[in-house]
């Protein structure tokens, strides 16, 4: 699996702040060790403290699964942050569940839709994308010649050293689009690519 990643997150007016992330893991109960990416983005008045925990329990977590992304989400819950978003992505899977404000978004052929909390496949192509508020994702970027292939700053997972801002910059538009938008807004975004099969 080849992935190109990135998050951003911008503080809002008030007390609350957003922090948005992307990891991977090799985690031991997953089949065959394939690594697994988190996707997570925290939203209130400690989103950092709240994001480590998210982080310190996906690191202890044994495999991906629907009920890992749960317990991700459940990890960063009031009172240390009201609104949580995570994905995972292992394989051709890919887990999601989200709290309060917390989203999680899929763009498949240009065509981009909300994912409720479940277990999805994933083809080439796909982009993942998690963000801490009901913003509409229906802009440039997320079809931007950014995220078509080939993808600048892409990496294969357990093959190549593994980078999570190749797509800052496109990330960077997508904020500059919602300067409206008054409170706190983290996004983390991943493309993910497969080879072709036998």
């Amino acid at each position: 699996m080849q992935v190109s990643t990135g998050a951003l997150a911008r503080s809002g007016k008030g007390a609350e702040d957003a922090i948005a992330t992307v990891e991977l893991q090799t985690l031991e109960r997953t089949d065959g060790g394939i690594p697994t990416l988190l996707l997570a983005v925290v939203c209130g008045d400690y989103a950092t403290p709240a994001l480590e925990s998210v982080k310190d329990a996906f690191a202890c977590s044994l495999g991906a699964d629907l009920a890992t992304a749960k317990k991700l989400v459940e990890t960063a819950s009031p009172p240390l942050a009201p609104s949580c978003a995570v994905a995972l992505v292992s394989g051709h899977r890919l887990y999601t569940w989200a709290s309060g404000s917390g989203r999680v978004h899929l763009q498949r052929t240009g065509s981009v839709r909300e994912l409720p909390p479940g277990e999805h496949d994933l083809v080439h192509g796909d982009v993942v994308a998690v963000v801490t508020a009901a913003v509409d994702l229906k802009i440039p970027w997320l079809v931007a010649r950014h995220l078509t292939e080939p993808v600048v700053g892409s990496v294969r997972l357990g093959v190549d050293p593994f980078r999570n801002d190749g797509l800052d910059d496109p990330l960077a538009l997508a904020l500059a689009q919602h300067r409206s938008h008054a409170g706190p807004l983290g996004v983390a975004l991943a493309w993910v690519g497969y080879a072709p099969g036998p």
